[in-house]
């Protein structure tokens, strides 16, 4: 639980969070590791217009490519590495 919130607390820097959920959610219920990341980015400051929660990893990217603006980066912790880089490919070529 505390390494979860510390590597929130670490990510706290950047603009915004697109919170979600891996597969494996490695014997907790769904959304509880969502809720330590919330936790953690909270202790830095983070408010909750700087946090949206997308449970779903291919929805989430879809979601951070679509606020993208230029200049902007997204940093995507990925469960699915290929599918989220096959599904960034799609939606903005060029991008990786």
């Amino acid at each position: 639980d505390e390494d979860t919130r510390t590597a929130a607390r670490m990510a706290a820097r950047l603009d915004y969070f697109m919170v979600k959920e891996d597969e494996d959610t490695r014997g907790r219920q769904h959304g509880e590791i969502a809720t330590l990341i919330i936790e953690g980015l909270h202790a830095e400051g983070v408010t909750d217009d700087r946090i949206e929660v997308v449970p779903e990893e291919p929805k989430a990217v879809e979601r951070g490519i679509e606020l993208m603006g230029d200049g902007d980066i997204v940093v995507v912790l990925a469960d699915d590495v290929r599918g989220v880089l096959s599904r960034v490919r799609e939606l903005a070529p060029g991008a990786v």
